[in-house]
């Protein structure tokens, strides 16, 4: 057989491109494998072909005939030299390695003994986001001190980095379970806080916060962790910002409390990536339709505390929880809503009362007011915590909407 270009039409549907064989019509594939289709997206053909291709030559412009919009993938049933392998290599117009250039890295740091409903809450949502837009949004690598890391349970994770790895990762997810607070791990800690001065976000999941916080890395960021944990890292290491809530993203770091709530997290995070629409397909994928804020399960739903069925505004609200101490512009938010600022706008003014930016300042206000009694954090830390430039900003606008000045509050 010779090689031919795998596509996913329809989820569930996937062909084969005729085009590469001469042919103008596209083959259909015998069978609907999901196994396959799986392989297949990550670049690795499987134990044997769902379907055999005859022999014949490539078209000399076989550029025109191959739709580079739906990111093709190669299986290559012959060792064959063929003219079409060069240009890969030299057209960097391909989807294929365009996709490769802009993916996001990602980093999976399990420590021995993690969750594997935490750690497959994580990682699952990120192979979807790959798998429904047919594009590698995010590349996914393993790294750990050990070849091979133990879960609480039977599962292993063989992992693909070692700590002497430099990076670059965009996102760094420490996932623990078991006990974090005996954890002890010099080189892991000493590994985190260099990739933290490389510029990587850090996230934890489970006992994964706790772990960044013994490592030092949470000092003036909101996080939360798995409530088991809470009390007792809360006197370990004193002055951390915790609250009891699903996930908090505050800057570069990203704070998960584990068990389902990772599912919750990545919503957040494709949403902010890539759009509400492939969020919701992800979620829809694994069936977790009844998507939860960054601040439960302590509050009620999100559409009942926002007052509205209004999936724009949904939308945008909650990016704005997730988004407290970096404030996005409110093209962004109109950007991940799907709508137009101006109708963003509307809405926001039809079902809140409130104009899109004014709400927004409100939950970052009722967030300070929060560590003004919640905290030891000085003014100006709670400021740029909350998404202030100066505390002379930050205490001219609560004083406007509380009626007193944020040290008042906070005596």
């Amino acid at each position: 057989t010779d090689p031919a270009f795998f596509y996913d039409s329809n989820i569930g549907d996937p062909v084969f491109f005729g085009q590469v064989v001469r042919s103008s019509q596209s083959m259909a594939a015998p069978a609907d494998d999901y196994d396959v289709i799986f392989s297949l997206w990550f670049g690795f053909a499987p134990d044997r072909f769902p379907a055999f291709v005859a022999r014949k030559a490539f078209p000399e412009n076989f550029e025109a005939r191959i739709i580079h919009q739906f990111n093709p993938r190669m299986i290559i049933g012959s060792t064959a030299a063929h003219p079409w392998l060069d240009y890969l290599k030299r057209d960097r117009k391909l989807r294929i390695m365009d996709n490769a250039q802009k993916a996001q890295r990602i980093a999976i740091l399990p420590i021995e003994g993690f969750a594997m409903l935490s750690y497959s809450s994580v990682v699952e949502p990120l192979r979807a986001a790959n798998l429904l837009s047919r594009k590698v949004l995010y590349d996914v690598v393993h790294v750990a001190d050990t070849d091979v890391v133990k879960s609480s349970g039977a599962g292993l994770v063989a992992c693909d980095l070692g700590l002497d790895t430099v990076g670059p990762f965009d996102v760094i997810f420490v996932v623990a379970g078991g006990d974090p607070l005996t954890f002890y791990g010099p080189k892991i800690l000493d590994w985190l806080r260099k990739m933290d001065r490389k510029g990587a976000k850090l996230a934890g999941v489970s006992g994964g916060p706790a772990i960044l916080a013994k490592a030092g890395l949470m000092d003036s960021k909101r996080m939360t962790v798995h409530w088991e944990h809470a009390t007792a890292l809360a006197e370990i290491v004193p002055n951390l910002l915790l609250e009891r809530s699903l996930f908090v993203i505050d800057r570069d770091r990203i704070t998960c409390a584990g068990g389902t709530a990772p599912l919750d997290l990545m919503y957040a995070i494709i949403a902010k990536d890539h759009g509400a629409d492939l969020a919701r397909a992800v979620s829809d994928w694994f069936m977790h339709t009844d998507i939860r804020p960054s601040g439960g399960p302590q509050r009620g739903g999100l559409v009942a505390r926002v007052g509205t069925t209004s999936a724009p505004v949904v939308d945008a609200v909650e990016v704005m929880e997730t988004h407290i101490a970096d404030p996005l512009t409110l093209e962004q938010l109109a950007s991940i809503a799907g709508v137009s600022s101006r109708q963003l706008n509307r809405l926001f003014i039809q079902k809140t009362k409130s104009t899109t930016m004014a709400y927004y300042r409100k939950l970052r206000l009722e967030t300070a007011d929060r560590l003004l009694t919640q905290s030891s954090m000085s003014i100006t830390e709670i400021a740029f915590a909350t998404g202030f430039g100066s505390s002379a900003h930050f205490s001219r606008v609560y004083g406007q909407i509380y009626g007193q000045p944020p040290s008042a509050r906070k005596s």
